[in-house]
């Protein structure tokens, strides 16, 4: 299981109640991100065969959710000279 900072959770599951526990994960309600206004599933149940074809979960995007840091520009160093030659 992989829990998300965002309240979503994914349950990678295999056999019979794979019916049963989506009928649990739809009760589970949904997640609304103001970032992207849109309603993201709680509990999303996904099996290896989905995840084995590029099933992706249902989550806002990484980028622009949290505040960006400011990128630093490093000043080129000087390579010192060994004296050898």
């Amino acid at each position: 299981m992989i829990s998300l900072p965002y309240n979503i959770c994914v349950l990678n599951c295999s056999g019979s109640d794979h019916l049963h526990k989506l009928f649990y994960s739809l009760k589970a309600g949904f997640y609304y991100s103001p970032e992207w206004n849109k309603d993201y599933p709680h509990i999303q149940i996904l099996t290896i065969e989905e995840l084995l074809h590029n099933t992706e979960v249902k989550m806002p995007l990484q980028f622009g959710t949290f505040k960006q840091a400011q990128r630093v520009q490093q000043a080129e160093a000087d390579q010192a000279e060994l004296g050898f030659g």
